[in-house]
């Protein structure tokens, strides 16, 4: 099968758990890991400090407070606008959906919303030296409902093939991981698998890395779970607390930093003021260290028992990280659009400005492989009140627009609709056209 192009302009958590006794009987077999591979995350974070061309931290972000003794209203953000990352789930698990249900990913989806918006029960039991500090977000995730060709789906890919080492790096996996992967700039790729590192190790729970353009570029930006370990019912063990270590992840991929980077009681941290250094990972819920009370409970420590809160420093850190490159396209309202989350005809006050948005920027080969398309069509919307200057007319190439590297032999057809929308058609074999809106 040939995947076409087409551009129209116009540890798992790795944490450490002290006594814990898991629901469900652990799958038998393997080997253990004492830490649940949270030196595996740490390293390789550490190789993508030091090795990711592109990579850069985000400064410091430090917000004003109103009162340095209570926490206000105005300290907090507006969510009545929220920012959401499109989600597809490539699930590896020998019984596929059977054993990975829809109904464990979307209980994973719905819980990490709830600990990003501060509606988890926990939040409002947070130590209260930190209530001053504590805070939610107007970022939220959820599963996709149009694929990279703009076909339905529900945001899930089960594969019986391959099941483990995602979170391995280097060539050997990332040539893998690239070949399964849906456009990193449009999706948060999540591959949830069970052997993490292809090591006979069935314990470790997941990885994640900050947001990079060199990673997004080469189709290898991801976060790897262990689905034993992610949401409810299902194979999970149903852990909810450790579960929670989703949450762990998902703040390394809006690049925030462990609460003990560093190891260390006077180094930069994770590069939040509102975070007490802390020089040791999970060092306890109320734990003592650096000569003060550290904040055990954050979602970036290693407390599994205790996950309850992010700061308003790690917020802000997390908003800056949303207008990364590589992670800038994911919230637009055009992606939304084009991964089914937003309807084309949306009045939603939240965007301000008109737009256009497109159902796939991928052209795919028939598995007949006859020379027909599989999804030849491709919809383009104007959207919030932008519109095309014609309408219920079909293009005239050469005139309304100039067809670029079109494979001789291809023959495309172009109309407005009268509703607004563009409908490109496109015959026969293509292997990469662009188009020109005039």
């Amino acid at each position: 099968m040939k995947i076409l192009c087409t551009s129209i302009v116009c540890l798992l958590f790795n944490t450490m758990v002290f006594g814990q006794h898991l629901p469900k009987a652990p799958i038998q077999g393997g080997l253990k890991s004492h830490d649940h591979g949270m030196m595996y995350e740490i390293e390789a974070l550490h190789h993508q400090e030091q090795h990711d061309p592109s990579y850069r931290p985000i400064p410091k972000c430090t917000v004003k407070r109103t009162s340095e003794q209570s926490l206000q209203a105005m300290d907090m953000p507006d969510t009545s606008c929220r920012n959401t990352i499109p989600v597809v789930f490539h699930v590896f698990h020998p019984k596929g959906a059977e054993g990975v249900p829809l109904s464990q990913l979307e209980f994973a989806i719905d819980d990490l919303n709830r600990t990003f918006a501060g509606t988890d029960a926990d939040f409002g039991t947070v130590n209260p030296l930190f209530a001053n500090a504590k805070s939610y977000s107007t970022i939220r995730f959820a599963l996709a409902k149009l694929d990279p060709f703009g076909r339905s789906t529900n945001g899930v890919v089960y594969y019986t093939d391959r099941q483990g080492g995602f979170g391995n790096i280097g060539p050997q996996w990332e040539n893998q991981i690239r070949t399964y992967a849906w456009d990193n700039y449009k999706y948060l790729n999540v591959y949830v698998q069970l052997d993490l590192y292809a090591n006979n190790t069935f314990n470790n729970s997941g990885v994640c890395w900050y947001p990079s353009t060199f990673m997004s570029d080469n189709g290898i930006a991801r976060m790897v779970y262990n689905y034993v370990y992610l949401g409810k019912g299902g194979s999970s063990y149903n852990y909810l607390e450790f579960n929670q270590t989703f949450t762990h992840e998902a703040g390394h991929y809006l690049d925030l930093r462990h609460t003990f980077d560093g190891n260390s009681c006077t180094g930069q941290g994770d590069l939040c003021d509102d975070t007490p250094p802390t020089d040791v990972a999970a060092g306890g819920c109320e734990g003592n260290r650096c000569n003060g009370i550290i904040n055990g409970e954050n979602y970036m420590d290693y407390n599994t028992t205790c996950y309850k809160n992010f700061t308003i420093d790690q917020v802000a850190r997390m908003d800056a990280a949303m207008k990364h490159p590589a992670r800038s396209t994911l919230w637009t309202p055009y992606n939304l659009v084009a991964t089914g989350l937003l309807s084309p005809t949306s009045t939603d006050t939240c965007y301000k400005s008109p737009y256009v948005s497109y159902t796939t920027e991928h052209v795919q080969e028939s598995l007949l492989n006859d020379g027909s398309l599989a999804n030849g069509t491709i919809i383009i919307h104007a959207c919030n009140g932008a519109r095309f200057a014609m309408q219920g007319k079909t293009l005239v190439a050469g005139e309304h627009y100039s067809p670029i590297e079109l494979p001789e032999g291809l023959k495309e057809q172009i109309s407005v609709n009268e509703d607004g929308t563009i409908i490109s058609k496109i015959f026969w074999n293509v292997e990469e056209w662009r188009c020109i809106c005039n």
